[in-house]
């Protein structure tokens, strides 16, 4: 006596998706933020307002650091190894070279277009995670799959760090060092 649908495993993946979308709205409305505040650095009547939107922008990064939290899960979900869960721990650390291209890219479109590409495609990159770790996206290979996606977004977080960097740099001339320690 059913009375309709019943999804697979709605409120993880549900919960994925909305926080994903969060995301987004969140690196758009730190682009604009970071925008308004790097396009009148020089008017503002007070660079701490640029300080909070960095600091919500810096919290992407956190994925990085967070693996340990979720590692367990990964091991019984698929049966890895210590071995393999290193591997995917590791793979982040892996783009490492690519960060250069942040810099780049942000002193070519701006803190504001770079987070909110970064935030969109951070976002899919994550929820994509989420889909395949809760086995609602099925991989012929989960192992190559986290690590790509792994590195993919500590790539793509490294695109805020570099927005806040050169945000902060620029709105606190004089108290530069400190500022940036936070």
């Amino acid at each position: 006596s059913g009375s309709g649908f019943v999804p697979k495993k709605p409120p993880r993946f549900c919960f994925v998706v909305f926080v994903g979308l969060a995301l987004i709205f969140l690196s758009g409305g730190i682009g604009n933020m970071v925008e308004l505040c790097t396009a009148k650095v020089g008017q503002m009547t007070s660079p701490w307002h640029v300080l909070v939107p960095c600091l919500f922008g810096s919290l992407t990064s956190g994925f990085t650091y967070s693996f340990p939290a979720y590692s367990g899960a990964l091991r019984v979900a698929f049966g890895f190894t210590q071995a393999e869960l290193d591997t995917i721990a590791n793979s982040q650390y892996l783009v490492c070279f690519l960060l250069m291209i942040n810099g780049v890219v942000i002193d070519r479109f701006g803190p504001r277009i770079t987070c909110i590409l970064a935030g969109t495609l951070l976002t899919a990159t994550w929820t994509l995670y989420g889909a395949v770790a809760s086995k609602h996206v099925e991989v012929a290979n989960p192992l190559l799959t986290f690590c790509i996606l792994s590195g993919v977004s500590a790539w793509l977080a490294g695109f805020f760090t570099a927005s806040v960097f050169s945000v902060i740099t620029k709105s606190f001339v004089d108290e530069r060092g400190g500022i940036v320690s936070m």
